[in-house]
């Protein structure tokens, strides 16, 4: 959960790219912070809601919680596409990194 609230600090690298960085950037972190947060309460409590608790383990991630659901609602393949996603979602993430780590030397 806290990978989810990294990424602030790359403000600093890009930071004088940003129109009135003293005000947009803590009102960012402040936003995203919530949504993100939101998010992860809001997942959480759907997959208590949708699987039992018995079925879930240690291992089980949100991919084996969308398979799981998505095969009771009749969706086979759901867990694949999440898996992909979060994939997908962690390249973005290292592209973002290497993109602001980039711009240092600008």
């Amino acid at each position: 959960m806290c990978f989810a609230f990294s990424g602030f600090e790359i403000g600093a690298l890009v930071g004088e790219e940003v129109k009135d960085a003293r005000r947009t950037i803590p009102r960012a972190i402040l936003i995203s912070g919530v949504i993100v947060t939101i998010i992860y309460i809001a997942g959480s409590a759907s997959v208590l809601v949708a699987i039992p608790a018995n079925t879930l383990q240690e291992l089980s991630g949100i991919a084996d919680a969308v398979d799981h659901a998505g095969t009771q609602l009749g969706l086979a393949g759901m867990g694949a596409l999440t898996g992909g996603l979060l994939a997908l979602g962690s390249i973005a993430g290292n592209n973002s990194w290497f993109g602001g780590a980039a711009r240092v030397p600008m």
